[in-house]
């Protein structure tokens, strides 16, 4: 089914030198759009929610309880779940008219509800960032939701959804933009589906926006431009000095974050078959010469190459000491993450959910959720849930979290457990817990079924 290749030690080679407004400090135009937003009903009521959801007993039957329910704002007969994302605080869902909900991640309690951009724009997934701490007598980042709508990039407060800034884009974004620190301060990468990675200085943004300058100088914020000759696939990834990136032609490259400059090129021998993932000092890429490559960011070298007799379609999942890969048809397998060796493989599986205590559940081709033995990959346990279609790959916490198209969003967690874990980011997790019971958290099924305000970001 796979086999496990020592590294090849080859070396890199380098190539060849007006914007919506959000729905505070609106005219009286725009509140008729709102109100009219907020009295239509929305397509997972309450009523509907409670007979769609599982039972106690069928959860259990996967080693599975209920964490919490909630309804996402998704108008009913209007709009459709186009993407559902998570991190360690909320869950996000985007329906295809671009509203945008976001749920917490631990209670299940609705944050804010926010229309970004115009309908009939193409979006991608929100990108999220955390508080980002500068140092002694810097004012901390707030904590933003990134979401590229059109040519614009919107930033909002993940506490609040209060619209911070809209940033004008030379080109539509491919995948989702990511913000991180580089040594020189905070920036904001962008990558489009033209082939470029655009690099953008977010304190330039800040002020620009203060002045209320940024529509016209939004081209003074555009750090740097690195052209690479074919479509983007998925978002740039940030580790360490280095921005990592992958076109469809099956080409990854390594540039210094801060001025665009080449650390290494990494060519595999098809094409780009899964968004890349990096942490720690490697980054992973699928390809469709059926490996997946784990590449050391310093240098540009594979350290370990992963065969398997399909290509890798989805994003490798990182959890500790194992990379979690879904080889097309052949199943979810397991790969140390060190060596690249195979652990095991789950036949007839489709998909990554999440690594809980001693579990890891998928999907599989009959749309239910499979708990399997993390040890050996031994089934253990079934749930069918063909309701909730929208699942999210989860490598960051220990959450099941899975969405119907009308936005009634499930997050389960492992029978007997309390507060998420948190892998990725452990040093995120907040200190007083607050769970929700089985009962939609907060004001989620009114606002749903149309009795109430909706939380509409103000």
């Amino acid at each position: 089914m796979f086999e496990h290749r020592a590294a090849r030690r080859s070396p890199s080679r380098r190539p060849e030198n007006r914007s919506p407004r959000s729905f505070a400090g609106v005219g009286a135009g725009t509140w008729m759009c709102v109100a009219a937003l907020c009295a239509a009903p929305f397509g997972g009521s309450a009523a509907y929610g409670q007979s769609t959801l599982p039972t106690p007993t069928e959860l259990r039957a996967a080693g599975l309880e209920m964490a919490w329910w909630a309804v996402a704002a998704v108008p009913a007969g209007q709009d459709r779940v186009q993407y559902l994302t998570a991190d360690e605080d909320a869950v996000y869902v985007q329906t295809d008219g671009n509203l945008l909900t976001a749920i917490d991640l631990t209670t299940g309690a609705k944050k804010w509800v926010t229309r970004i951009g115009r309908e009939g724009q193409t979006a991608t997934p929100v990108g999220t960032t955390a508080v980002i701490d500068e140092g002694p007598g810097v004012e901390a980042a707030p904590a933003m939701v990134i979401a590229c709508i059109g040519r614009s990039a919107y930033a909002l407060r993940k506490d609040t959804g209060e619209i911070l800034w809209t940033l004008p884009l030379p080109a539509a974004a491919a995948a989702a933009a990511t913000i991180g620190p580089t040594d020189e301060g905070r920036r904001l990468f962008v990558p489009s589906g033209g082939g470029s990675v655009y690099s953008f200085n977010l304190e330039t943004i800040e002020d620009f926006n203060l002045e209320k300058r940024l529509d016209e100088f939004a081209t003074g914020t555009q750090l740097w431009r690195f052209e690479t000759g074919a479509p983007l696939v998925g978002p740039v990834a940030l580790d360490g000095i280095a921005a990592v990136f992958a076109n469809e032609k099956g080409v990854m490259y390594g540039v210094e974050a801060e001025r665009r400059d080449l650390l290494w090129r990494f060519e595999t021998a098809g094409r780009t078959t899964a968004p890349i993932v990096a942490a720690d000092g490697v980054a992973y890429i699928a390809s469709s010469d059926r490996n997946l490559y784990a590449v050391d960011i310093t240098n540009g070298l594979d350290r370990w190459e992963f065969v398997s007799q399909e290509p890798v379609e989805k994003t490798p999942a990182i959890v500790k000491g194992s990379v979690f890969v879904t080889p097309g048809r052949g199943g979810v397998a397991r790969v140390d993450r060190d060596t690249g060796r195979p652990i095991w493989q789950a036949p007839r599986t489709t998909g990554f959910l999440a690594q809980a205590a001693d579990r890891v559940y998928v999907s599989d081709n009959g749309d239910n959720v499979i708990a399997l033995d993390l040890k050996d990959g031994r089934p253990i346990g079934s749930i069918r849930l063909n309701r909730f279609p929208l699942r999210v790959q989860n490598p960051l916490t220990d959450r099941v979290i899975v969405s119907t198209n009308t936005g009634i969003v499930l997050c389960l967690k492992a029978a007997g457990t309390g507060y998420p874990v948190y892998y990725a980011n452990p040093d995120r997790r907040p200190v007083e817990p607050s769970f929700a019971g089985d009962e939609p958290a907060g004001d989620a099924p009114e606002a749903a079924a149309g009795d109430a305000d909706p939380t509409v970001a103000e």
